[in-house]
């Protein structure tokens, strides 16, 4: 289960230059955007919408910076934990998909939560690169 949050490529072509000469600032407020996901998500998974058994899902949970063709990117979500994105999305599981687990949103929950926060960096980042 992966959740992406993408800068634009007509953005990014916008910029040019610029965001070339600031990568290494674009990747810290990425990380750091995708690290409030993280950690947001981290408290849902342990206790706030998901039960903690056995700290396989907590420990999964990973946010990843990157550049793809359509612009840079922070995969957020879990690495190796099946059972994840059943979790996040609900859905039918098992053999013969019998049960039926409910959407619980903890992934999304914590995108949400952490939204305005994450725009705060974005501006502050395009205002500064502006300057």
């Amino acid at each position: 289960m992966e959740f992406t949050v993408d800068i634009d490529r007509h953005v990014e072509q916008n910029l040019g230059r610029m965001i070339d000469y600031k990568l290494p600032q674009l990747n810290a407020v990425m990380k750091l955007a995708g690290d409030y996901v993280n950690r947001e998500a981290k408290i849902n998974v342990s206790g706030r919408i998901l039960q903690r058994r056995t700290g396989n899902l907590f420990r999964s949970l990973r946010a990843k910076v990157g550049s793809k063709s359509e612009g840079y990117q922070v995969d957020i979500g879990s690495y190796g934990v099946v059972y994840a994105r059943i979790h996040d999305l609900g859905g039918d599981a098992g053999r013969g998909h019998s049960v039926h687990i409910p959407k619980r949103g903890w992934l999304r929950r914590a995108f949400v939560t952490r939204k305005e926060e994450i725009r705060g960096l974005t501006r502050k980042f395009i205002q500064d690169l502006l300057k």
